[in-house]
């Protein structure tokens, strides 16, 4: 019992964080209309931590809480939202919950980013002419040049940010008793600086493509 209340506190905590997220170093304007933070690295956290169950009940809250006070999307917003990022933190707590490597941790983002992805199209297909208004043929015309890539590049920028912060969370938190494992302090081994090195790449990679190819506009704020 103790270790769950451990847990749903914690997972409360990590939504709030996420929330949080949805007002702060976000990008907007994306192809003209769509946008991408932080929250799905905190959301996927949350997963890997303490299981599918509570990522999922992590995911839920953030993107409900989004849904009735920033977002202007209604519904369907809502529906696209908990779709990609559930799908995100699903798939990659998931595989992460049976194989609790580093090369499972990696297995497990690189599925969560394909996913997600490949849940994404026909998402987009059925729902975005929907709640945009627009008609279904236009959507298809978006899919390679925008929606595909939009959502290739939001994941990898998710896992990225998840490489660069799961290890010195996790130490820390293995020291106050709230994962369970044995405690280790954070050092900068050979496998650890490959990895900081790598997530940098693959982050500023990523920022880049949202910037220059698709459009987005970087705010620290949300306006």
């Amino acid at each position: 019992m103790h270790n769950r209340t451990k847990k749903v506190t914690f997972t409360a905590l990590f939504s709030a964080i996420a929330f949080l997220c949805v007002f702060i170093f976000r990008f907007s304007g994306i192809g003209g209309f769509l946008t991408f933070d932080a929250k799905d690295a905190v959301l996927a956290l949350c997963g890997l931590f303490f299981g599918p169950a509570y990522g999922i009940a992590a995911t839920l809250i953030v993107t409900l809480l989004e849904a009735v006070t920033v977002s202007g999307t209604g519904l369907w917003g809502f529906v696209m939202n908990l779709l990609s990022s559930g799908t995100f933190v699903l798939v990659s707590s998931l595989i992460y919950t049976n194989y609790r490597t580093f090369r499972g941790a990696i297995t497990s983002l690189v599925a969560g980013v394909a996913a997600t992805t490949l849940v994404m199209l026909p998402a987009n297909l059925l729902i975005t002419p929907v709640y945009m208004h627009i008609e279904r043929a236009e959507v298809v015309a978006l899919l390679l040049p925008l929606l595909l890539p939009f959502n290739l590049v939001k994941s990898t920028c998710s896992t990225a940010l998840v490489l660069l912060l799961y290890k010195p969370i996790s130490s820390a938190m293995k020291q106050f008793n709230i994962l369970p494992g044995r405690a280790d302090t954070y050092r900068l081994n050979r496998r650890t600086v490959l990895v900081i090195i790598a997530s940098v790449a693959l982050l500023a990679v990523s920022v880049c493509l949202i910037i220059f190819c698709l459009g987005g506009e970087f705010q620290i704020f949300r306006r």
